[in-house]
């Protein structure tokens, strides 16, 4: 009796010759040793062919085999003192880099992502297997996304298109059972635009400083841009990187706003403040104050009496 595996099929051929009567047909057994160690088989399936394919079988477990075989006259013989023993496959546990410097398992897949750095679009994911893994197509790769209850096939074409964070898991299947897999995280997309907060103002009578207040909470502000326009007109200013604004009208009121992109391409003006620049004093106005002090000064002083 001879004997090939895949996960989940056993294929049994025998070689039986009956120089008398003639061999008439056989009887095919299956089962698997109990907690005490004895052996239960299935019910016999009878077939005239010397070979027989059992079904639906479990990866990765051992499996008892007999075969009866009869002759044309009724005689009956079996290999019941030699019983077949025979392992089916195991389905082959996925291992990337990630998995293989955790455990020292040998790497045998290859994830690629189209996105490493920050990005504000889908990332899609790329599976390749090893030389070896999956040699005659006997398993197929599935997912789930963020440990749902439904596993898709894999579409080497399309790839596995992630449109926010989480957790992908990927493993082999035949179709009945799968092996161990891994999980491949997605924590670089963020197609939120960063906040559009006012910024605050402080103005001399020439300049606006501006601080922004714009905020991003997931890849974070990578640069910030200013821009002014005075009250009532409709055109801004080119955006600039310096926060200050100079050489501005005494006593003006400007509008100012700034834009803020993000690390992932997401960029968004804030809402608008407004602040009115100071006042110069005139030099009339300095030179009264300056006698009305000179007077008030001699007014309090003390001469000595001669």
């Amino acid at each position: 009796i001879k004997g090939e595996t895949n996960t989940k099929e056993i294929k049994i051929e025998v070689e039986a010759r009956d120089e008398g009567a003639g061999v008439k047909g056989y009887k095919y057994y299956i089962g698997r040793k109990t907690e005490e160690g004895n052996v239960e088989y299935e019910e016999g399936i009878e077939s005239e062919e010397g070979s027989h394919v059992f079904t639906g079988l479990k990866q990765n477990t051992e499996y008892n085999i007999k075969v009866e075989v009869y002759d044309k006259a009724g005689n009956k013989v079996s290999n019941e003192n030699e019983e077949l023993v025979i392992k089916t496959k195991g389905i082959p546990e996925l291992v990337d880099d990630k998995k293989a410097e955790e455990t020292g398992k040998e790497k045998n897949v290859e994830i690629e992502k189209s996105e490493e750095e920050w990005t504000n679009e889908d990332i899609t994911i790329k599976i390749e297997l090893e030389e070896g893994v999956n040699p005659e197509e006997e398993y197929k790769i599935e997912y789930t996304k963020d440990g749902g209850e439904t596993w898709e096939e894999y579409d080497p074409e399309e790839g596995i298109v992630v449109e926010e964070n989480g957790e992908i898991e990927i493993r082999l299947t035949n179709g009945e059972e799968s092996g161990e897999g891994i999980t491949v995280t997605i924590e670089n997309i963020d197609k939120e635009a960063p906040t559009d907060t006012a910024p605050t103002l402080v103005a001399t009578t020439s300049t606006i400083t501006v601080t922004s207040n714009q905020e991003d909470t997931l890849s974070g502000i990578e640069e910030v841009k200013y821009q002014i326009r005075k009250s009532g007109e409709e055109e801004w200013s080119e955006l600039q990187d310096e926060n200050v604004f100079t050489n501005l009208e005494e006593n003006a009121l400007y509008e100012v706003r700034t834009n803020a992109k993000d690390k992932a391409g997401n960029e968004t003006y804030s809402e608008i403040a407004s602040i009115t620049t100071g006042l110069i004093p005139n030099a009339n106005e300095k030179l009264e104050l300056k006698s009305s002090h000179i007077n008030d000064t001699f007014d309090n002083l003390l001469f000595p009496m001669s």
